[in-house]
């Protein structure tokens, strides 16, 4: 059993991981480089001083995010991943809704389509996955509409039809103090208007050459990252720890990177192009990605290339497609939520074992996928 909760309990808090003070800095970043990214494309290219447009463009990205609060983004993608002698080929689609008008409750819904199919040590298998997260009120809610694996392995099997059958069809709510973290979880402002005037302060990322037609290659200066992530984490509560700024400099000791984009003379981001090699310290593993992208005003689309070289060798691809437009959107709580109760899973804390935990007429037989 205990193998068990632990192969489970991952899978369930993983998401929250994204949650802690570190990334939350890291995050701010990510948010004014990616919702800024949907500005209108020219072909003239700027002129003047190459560090200035690039500081102005960093600038009017930050300006963006600030000002974007609400809007709907679609998107679909494909992937191909190859580990050793594992294989999976994912396709999915989706849609995303964000309302931050209101700065103490920052509203996401999203919904999302996955089929995939693979080799996994050997043994063939399939997944499809379609369902509804909404993130509101300091809350993650969860709703599986379908649920259906086949991947070779039956235990394995029984575990999703476990979680599948406990969960389908009806919304789960998992409320921020239920998660063990240093603050609760949730979707808080990011302060967007102070974040921005805060990137106009540090512009850390710095023009290495002029290619021409308005493309730069830049580099990131990590002082002046440090000294953006440390006012960010101070916005936010979240201060920037020694370990946390001796991670930084950690990271760029051990990466190898190169960044392209091109601006237009209205000083949006229209393309990007990148590559980064980085390894774990002994040289025994080393992964490479590429990545290349364009931009316009309600489309972005673009690929991400990754390979794994030494102890553990393996490649990937992902190709996306995204649509995005800024508008006002509603997004309601779900009516009817129960919360996450882990112990369904095991029986743990109910009278009446795992079977109180079921849907009335289902036997754990029946959940497990078994012989009746």
């Amino acid at each position: 059993m205990s193998d068990f909760r632990n192969r489970v309990f991952p899978v369930m808090y993983c998401y929250f991981s994204i949650f802690n003070d570190f990334m939350k800095k890291i995050l701010s970043v990510l948010m004014t480089l990616g919702l800024g990214l949907t500005l209108a494309a020219c072909e003239k290219a700027p002129e003047g001083d190459p560090q200035s447009i690039i500081n102005q463009a960093w600038d009017k990205l930050a300006e963006k995010n600030a000002s974007y609060q609400s809007g709907e983004v679609q998107f679909s993608g494909k992937g191909n991943l190859e580990v050793e002698n594992n294989k999976a080929e994912i396709s999915g689609s989706g849609n995303m809704q964000f309302d931050s008008s209101d700065e103490q409750n920052m509203k996401t819904a999203f919904t999302l389509d996955i089929d995939a199919n693979g080799e996994l040590e050997g043994k063939k298998g399939t997944v499809e996955l379609k369902g509804q997260v909404k993130m509101l009120d300091k809350t993650l809610y969860l709703f599986v509409e379908n649920v259906n694996v086949d991947t070779g392995d039956t235990q394995t099997n029984m575990m999703v039809n476990l979680i599948g059958n406990l969960y389908k069809s009806q919304w789960i709510a998992l409320p921020a103090d239920s998660m063990n973290s240093s603050e609760p979880v949730s979707l808080e402002s990011f302060k967007g208007q102070e974040v921005a005037e805060i990137a106009k302060k540090h512009h850390f990322f710095e023009v290495k050459e002029d290619l021409g037609g308005g493309k730069y290659e830049v580099v990131i200066n990590p002082e002046k990252l440090k000294d953006y992530l440390t006012e960010v984490g101070e916005v936010h509560g979240t201060p920037m720890t020694t370990e946390d700024l001796a991670a930084i400099d950690q990271l760029f000791q051990t990466i190898t990177y190169s960044l392209q984009v091109q601006i237009d003379a209205e000083y949006n981001v229209t393309w990007v192009k990148g590559s980064l090699i980085a390894n774990d310290g002994t040289e025994n593993q080393q992964m490479n990605v590429a990545f290349e992208g364009t931009i316009n005003k309600n489309n972005s689309k673009g690929y991400i290339d990754l390979s794994m070289t030494g102890t553990t060798p393996g490649k990937a691809r992902v190709e996306f497609d995204i649509d995005h437009e800024e508008k006002s959107v509603t997004i309601e709580k779900p009516e009817n939520a129960q919360n996450f109760d882990p112990g369904a899973l095991f029986g743990g804390g109910m009278p009446g074992g795992m079977e109180s935990g079921m849907p009335e007429g289902m036997t754990p037989e029946m959940m497990m996928g078994l012989p009746q």
